[in-house]
């Protein structure tokens, strides 16, 4: 009898070793959670992107073919799509599959102005 508690002694030393193994635990958690943001918003700025140049290219194509035909119909629609669906298919490197990526999304853009008649202006007040 020293006046030293044994059990209890050793039962901190345990919790401290426990705490100190969480607080690593913890940490690396924190670090590959933050790998994986950083890899998930690199992602997404890349598919922003993508998106956004699909986007402007089918505008841009769309609105230059309506202007030089000056008629507002599906066919400026499916030209857009086609050049967009392009782009879209490029990564592919295969021409088949360039190909049918850009009669694919020709297609559904044209369908889609067909069937909700998508329009931002009327054909009197685009001056045709």
């Amino acid at each position: 009898p020293t006046g030293i508690d044994t059990q209890a002694l050793k039962s901190k030393v345990a919790a401290s070793t426990t705490a100190d193994a969480a607080g690593s635990e913890v940490k690396n958690g924190l670090r590959h959670l933050l790998g994986r943001s950083r890899a998930v918003v690199s992602s997404m700025g890349r598919s922003s992107l993508g998106f956004g140049f699909f986007l402007g290219i089918f505008n841009g194509v769309s609105c230059n073919v309506e202007t030089i035909r000056k008629r507002k119909d599906w066919v400026n629609s499916f030209a857009g799509g086609a050049a967009a669906g392009t782009f879209a298919g490029l990564n592919t490197r295969d021409p088949r599959m360039i190909m049918y990526s850009a009669l694919g999304t020709g297609v559904v853009t044209s369908a889609v102005f067909v069937a909700f008649g998508v329009s931002g202006l009327d054909d009197k007040s685009a001056g045709y």
